[in-house]
């Protein structure tokens, strides 16, 4: 029996010494020597740690926009909207005489990643407005918190149902010929950039939301115009640029979660 013990006795011993010393630095082999002659050891620290709420987050032409609500019985509330500015990236104009026949909103999905959260088989009201003045510029740090409601208009240019489940890798909506029209007057007399100031995106009573691409093959609108004796619509479409700004507004309501007790709490050791 003695004589079995020895080998695993030797080889905890061995793992001892060659595991750690009182002069050991954890990560000293990656500082050079000039660095640990000002380093005092210790051998016990203590961390304490509690969950604070984050309320400064950068939110500015993210590479993704966020729309929707929803209601998670873990981490409480969650609302989110976007806007974003459209430009004629492809450089084509229209004539005096272009007569409107329709425009045509396409929002890209994330082709790549999950594209919902919470109920994907839900129906959700998508509402777009247009943008009364500009957004913030590049240069402009903009946070999560940023107050969109006087930028956007009164009532909505279009109201679509989406079905979730049946999304592949767009949502398309129809933004009415009235503002089409104001984008062609707008373009031939260039005030685009003063009176088309861009698209705000909200989705209503959901309990879902919808992930959507910045920049895509699919987030755009087109307008379909003709000349008189035209025999087919041509386009123009605008979509959002990577000069262009775009931000994303998001809030969160606690007060329902399960930790809401331990936020922000420095007594509430976790």
């Amino acid at each position: 029996m003695q004589k079995s013990l020895i080998v695993p006795i030797l080889a905890i011993a061995l793992a001892l010494l060659c595991g750690c010393s009182s002069d050991e630095l954890m990560g000293g082999d990656l500082m050079p020597l000039s660095d640990k002659s000002s380093i005092h050891l210790v051998d016990t620290i203590t961390i304490n740690a509690y969950t604070v709420r984050e309320d400064t987050v950068y939110s500015a032409n993210s590479s993704y926009l966020i729309a929707g609500h929803l209601d998670d019985p873990l981490f409480g509330k969650s609302d989110a909207s976007f806007a974003a500015k459209f430009s004629n990236t492809s450089y084509q104009v229209f004539e005096e005489a272009s007569q409107v026949d329709s425009i045509i909103l396409t929002l890209g999905l994330d082709p790549k990643n999950r594209r919902f959260y919470g109920d994907s088989l839900a129906e959700v009201s998508l509402s777009v407005y247009a943008l009364k003045s500009r957004l913030p510029h590049d240069s402009v740090r903009v946070y999560q918190d940023f107050d969109i409601k006087p930028l956007i208009s009164a009532e909505p240019l279009a109201v679509e149902q989406v079905k979730l489940s049946k999304c592949d890798t767009l949502v398309r909506v129809n933004l009415g010929s009235d503002y089409a029209r104001k984008v062609v007057r707008c373009c031939l007399d260039s005030t685009f950039d003063e009176q088309c100031c861009g698209l705000y995106f909200k989705i209503e009573a959901s309990n879902s939301m919808v992930r959507f691409a910045r920049s895509s093959d699919y987030t755009e609108y087109t307008i379909y115009h003709h000349q008189e004796g035209d025999t087919a619509s041509s386009e123009v479409s605008f979509s959002i640029a990577s000069s262009n700004p775009s931000v994303s507004m998001y809030s969160h309501d606690y007060s329902g979660a399960e930790f809401s007790s331990q936020l922000d709490n420095p007594c509430s050791m976790q």
